[in-house]
């Protein structure tokens, strides 16, 4: 929300301080996502780690195992098309429109994590 502030309250295209000042602060929105998505423990949900998706990626390959390489296809899929959205919105409409989008989607993903919250993720059962 405040990189959405800072944004909407710049000249485009947006340069000096508030540039600085959306830098950092989703450099704090990025540390928070990736502290957060090592607390829940999904696998192969490196967020801010691409390489060590694809890395990954390429290593299972021998393994044979259907399941793993293609959950980490999608990841990389979906960070692909998400960059690109991102960049055609940005080319479009300015960084503020894409700065809003993006925290649109954190809210819907947020409440939908929260609403789904109850029930504990296969990966986190206990092995027996």
């Amino acid at each position: 929300m405040g990189a959405v502030a800072i944004a909407s309250a710049s000249i485009e295209p947006i340069r000096g301080t508030p540039q600085n000042l959306i830098v950092v602060v989703a450099a704090i929105a990025l540390g928070i996502q990736n502290a957060a998505a090592r607390e829940l423990a999904v696998p192969d949900a490196t967020t801010t780690v691409l390489t060590m998706t694809l890395t990954g990626f390429a290593a299972d390959l021998r393994q044979r195992n259907g399941k793993v390489p293609l959950r980490r296809f999608l990841a990389v899929a979906a960070m692909l098309v998400g960059g690109v959205a991102g960049a055609a919105l940005v080319l479009r409409h300015g960084a503020t429109w894409a700065l809003a989008m993006s925290l649109v989607l954190v809210a819907l993903v947020s409440l939908g994590a929260w609403v789904l919250r109850t029930r504990p993720g296969p990966w986190q059962t206990p092995a027996r």
